[in-house]
């Protein structure tokens, strides 16, 4: 039976969301006492690691340091929770999963959307693990429903505890911003509720993302892959470390093939040009020596 205030969702994109936050719906109670990401236990130990609680082996394997981050990283929770305001179980269902530098920016954010807006604003998803982002990824591309979304695990923000989606109800029902007045009530909402720390999905050309909000870290996604994998925290001392560690980027190679190949296009167009002007200048002499054979008989003629 549903819990009171449960409805079924009125759109594909509103059945994205309520799929793939790790609340489901408003009118359930988010379990604050569960451990994160015990299917993907390597997972977690990036986020703990990356969150600054964890040091030790990126192995997959739940032992005793990792559910020492993990009591810790939940005590954090607490504590930010505390010092800013909790909102509806839903939010920090999500809010939850993400590292505490956003967690900070994530409640900021709540805290500024009902003071300024009056809208009723909740975060619906959070962070998501690779193999999540592969099932979203497959939405519209061989699994039923639309595209919701164009990248693969690993490519995403919300893959490394920096992102989270956020949801707009209006006496109860979801906004999806799938029209142009829901559109506008979402650019309100950036418009009002970010500062300078975050990165709104509406302001993308390639794949508006409206409910979409990250922190602004100054890196490249691949810089927040690199350091999330390493278990580095998002510092410019960890990404010095970390580039000075790495081997030399693919790009380099990619770089001189495209020279290389720049090059022989080059050597096969003036080899080109040159048959051309051999071969035009060879009909030019054949039709000299035609026009001179037509000509010789006259000339004789006019010997005669």
């Amino acid at each position: 039976m549903a819990s009171p205030g449960f409805r079924l969702p009125e759109t594909q994109l509103e059945v994205y969301h309520l799929l793939h936050c790790n609340t489901f719906f408003s009118g359930m109670e988010a379990d604050m006492s569960a451990p994160l990401f015990r299917d993907d236990v390597l997972f977690y130990q990036r986020v703990l690691s990356v969150s600054g609680f964890y040091g030790g082996a990126l192995d997959g394997r739940w032992t005793a340091a990792v559910e020492a981050a993990d009591e810790a990283f939940a005590a954090e929770f607490s504590s930010i929770a505390t010092e800013l305001g909790a909102f509806d179980s839903r939010s920090e269902g999500n809010i939850r999963t993400l590292v505490p530098q956003t967690q900070r920016a994530a409640r900021g954010f709540l805290a500024r959307a009902k003071q300024l807006t009056g809208f009723d604003v909740k975060i619906i998803s959070g962070t998501r693990t690779y193999a999540e982002q592969e099932l979203l990824y497959r939405k519209g591309r061989g699994s039923p429903g639309p595209i919701v979304t164009n990248a693969k695990g690993g490519q995403s923000n919300h893959n490394f505890a920096i992102a989270w989606d956020v949801g707009i109800f209006k006496n109860g029902r979801y906004l999806t911003g799938d029209t142009a007045s829901e559109a506008k009530t979402y650019k309100k909402l950036a418009e009002l509720a970010r500062d300078g720390d975050l990165e709104w999905g509406g302001d993308w050309t390639s794949f508006r993302d409206m409910p979409h909000y990250q922190l602004r870290l100054g890196l490249t996604l691949g810089q927040v892959k690199g350091l999330f994998e390493s278990g580095k925290p998002y510092t410019d001392h960890n990404l010095e470390a970390f580039e000075l560690a790495a081997p030399p980027r693919p790009v380099r190679a990619t770089k001189a093939k495209k020279a290389k190949t720049k090059k022989a296009k080059a050597k096969k167009a003036k080899k080109t040009k040159a048959k051309k002007t051999k071969s035009k200048k060879t009909k030019v002499r054949k039709a000299k020596a035609k026009k001179t054979r037509r000509a010789a008989p006259k000339r004789r003629a006019k010997r005669g």
